[in-house]
């Protein structure tokens, strides 16, 4: 029997299991009922409670928990090893051994699948590239539920390349505020197609994450948000040059000058990721929203033509 079939069995013992705890425990004080009868028993009978005994109060208490938590960490293994079959790679490592009892401690608590497959990434990573996922990054994705994992899913399938010509690369999610948006629109106001080319940023907008996810994510170190009508985080005394990519599609910009401040400078929008988000999603590798580019673009063509307007 290869792995994969001992995988499979042991899901398969792992459900049965589960149905049979979930019977036998449907009434959630069962399990203390259980123990208690049992500790009156051992008491009747010899009187004292050795360390075995112990043992089996404790196996009474948390067996559901204990199937439950097995159960998920074991479909976060398959799932791991379809990722890496499927990648293909002709060297794979083998993670840390403290490293490992953390993921297991923290991914075997999560039951949602969407979830589960998040876990699986992050653990298929470090399988292909020893030491890219740290203790921390897994301490701090273990406090997302699936709503703000979710929140940050979309975020990273927002995130678009920069490299600029000093050689440079950003990876940075696209996120725009509502009066930036509107400045977006109103430039297409009269043309006969505006109904039509104002469609990826509508649709955006109903993508992009809300005000309090933001702010959450925020407060996990995922993300930073830049300060109102602060755009920028890159910044040089010389002119730039730079490529934004999304997927394959790429359109070249130049940087902006202020005059006032004396540096050039790219907009890339109102937040940006940490250290612990970039990893993650580099870890997560979500594919681009479908508006993405058009809304990248319009966004670069605004900024630069409004500032030479203001300017």
């Amino acid at each position: 029997m290869n792995d994969k079939d001992k995988l499979d069995k042991a899901l398969e013992i792992g459900d049965k299991v589960i149905e049979y705890a979930n019977d036998l425990f449907s009434n959630i004080s069962r399990p203390k009922k259980m123990a208690e009868e049992f500790l009156y028993s051992t008491l009747q009978t010899k009187s004292y409670i050795d360390e075995e005994d112990f043992k089996k109060l404790a196996l009474m208490l948390n067996v559901r928990k204990i199937c439950k938590r097995t159960k998920n960490y074991y479909s976060i293994l398959e799932k791991s090893d379809s990722i890496i079959e499927k990648s293909k790679v002709s060297q794979e490592y083998t993670p840390d051994v403290d490293w490992l009892e953390t993921f297991e401690d923290l991914s075997s608590k999560v039951s949602d699948d969407k979830l589960q497959d998040i876990w699986a990434k992050l653990l298929s990573k470090e399988r292909l590239d020893a030491g890219s996922i740290t203790k921390v990054m897994l301490n701090t994705f273990s406090l997302l539920d699936k709503y703000s994992a979710s929140a940050f899913m979309k975020l990273c399938s927002l995130t678009f390349k920069l490299e600029i010509n000093d050689g440079r690369v950003y990876y940075t999610p696209l996120l725009l505020y509502d009066d930036i948006l509107h400045g977006i629109i109103s430039k297409y106001e009269g043309r006969k197609d505006y109904q039509r080319i104002i469609v990826p940023f509508e649709e955006y907008n109903i993508f992009i994450p809300k005000q309090d996810e933001i702010e959450y994510l925020s407060d996990l170190n995922l993300i930073k948000p830049m300060a109102v009508h602060d755009e920028s985080e890159v910044y040089s005394f010389s002119p730039m040059k730079c490529v934004f990519s999304v997927n394959d599609a790429s359109f070249a910009a130049k940087s902006i000058y202020d005059s006032k401040e004396n540096y050039y400078f790219i907009s890339t929008g109102q937040t940006r990721f940490t250290q612990t988000g970039r990893a993650l999603y580099h870890a997560l590798s979500i594919k681009p929203y479908k508006y993405l580019y058009d809304v990248l673009e319009g966004y670069v063509s605004y900024v630069a033509g409004n500032w030479s307007e203001t300017s």
